[in-house]
């Protein structure tokens, strides 16, 4: 049974999902057509499917219950997605203003795809599934030191 509180994340999602398809399509029309300069309508459509993973994934969270696998996979997602939607909102700045990508960015692409990998396997130094005094059924994610590390740079 789905959730009421996520019905709003399934339909933002899917809105995202559309948007990166309509962002995709018009990338590669303006590119493939009419040889315009569209650097950055590649960036955006990747920037609306990265949140329509992580509204996506939120909303599994909601609506995972009992079901400690799920729950596990679902904080997963929203985690690594977070991160490269805070990386990927950088590049809205940099397009509307017009400048350059620092090389800063370009070093935060390669922490996040680190600690993106680190967040996939649990393991004590980023996240691990733990299971809380609160209820038997319920799990989370014990943040360890690597994962309060990325957490003070952003």
């Amino acid at each position: 049974m789905v959730q009421s509180l996520s019905v709003p994340l399934f339909i933002t999602s899917s809105i995202c999902l559309l948007l990166s398809v309509f962002f995709i399509l018009l990338y590669h029309r303006l590119t493939s057509r009419h040889e315009e300069s569209v650097k950055y309508y590649f960036i955006f459509s990747l920037a609306a499917f990265v949140s329509s993973v992580f509204f996506g994934g939120f909303a599994m969270l909601l609506n995972s219950a009992d079901n400690l696998l799920q729950l596990s996979i679902a904080n997963r997602i929203t985690v690594v997605a977070a991160m490269f939607t805070t990386v990927l909102s950088l590049h809205f700045y940099v397009s509307f203003y017009q400048y350059r990508a620092p090389t800063f960015l370009k070093w935060c692409y390669v922490i996040c795809a680190a600690f993106s990998l680190l967040a996939v396997v649990p393991n004590q130094y980023f996240l691990a599934n733990t299971f809380f005094e609160t209820s038997q059924y319920y799990t989370g994610l014990a943040y360890g030191p690597l994962f309060q590390l990325w957490g003070a740079g952003f």
